[in-house]
């Protein structure tokens, strides 16, 4: 059994059943969607569907893009007002401008959603790995048509890409290379 196999397996049997059990009891299962820009949140539709559901209590966190270190302060003040247009009390800054530190809101989330499979974009307390660690049920969408990356495999073989509870994919051509690649299959 690998590690990858041994934390899925953490998520049927403990994660997922505790979520049931939250919703069994009339409790909404938290879920933080971590957006680093405005214009990269493929998983806006199911934000919006969220909040119209009696199950879910959805919101966004901000999150810096570490590998632009310069450009932190600009990329999460832009991003915000971006999305408080239309998102305004649902938004949480995942960074400190004025003190230059990144935000927890791990403990306030039962799901997490990624929308970049790349760690080197996130500080660590905002990576996969750091929610697994805190019982948080991570998943993903891609954010452009994954079948056309050149480097969709070293993404799809990746540490953190395979910490995702579920991947939603945008076809069979791209359902084949998970298939194909992913170490779990």
């Amino acid at each position: 059994m690998n590690a990858y196999t041994e934390i899925h397996n953490f998520y049927a049997g403990t994660l997922v059943p505790r979520l049931r059990e939250k919703t069994a009891h009339g409790e909404k299962i938290r879920v933080g969607f971590m957006v680093l820009y405005s214009s990269v949140f493929p998983a806006q539709s199911l934000f919006e569907a969220m909040l119209e559901s009696d199950v879910f209590e959805p919101f966004i966190v901000i999150t810096p893009d570490v590998g632009r270190q310069n450009r932190i302060p600009e990329q999460c003040r832009k991003t915000a007002k971006d999305l408080a247009r239309k998102y305004k009390d649902l938004i949480r800054m995942g960074y400190d401008v004025t003190n230059g530190t990144p935000l927890d809101y791990s403990d306030d989330m039962d799901m997490v959603y990624f929308g970049t499979p790349y760690a080197e974009s996130l500080h660590p307390k905002h990576k996969i790995e750091y929610f697994v660690n805190k019982g948080v049920l991570p998943f993903h969408t891609h954010f452009t048509y994954f079948g056309i990356i050149t480097h969709e495999r070293d993404i799809i073989q990746s540490s953190s890409y395979n910490m995702f509870w579920k991947v939603f994919v945008e076809s069979d051509t791209v359902m084949s290379l998970l298939k194909k690649y992913q170490p779990l299959r």
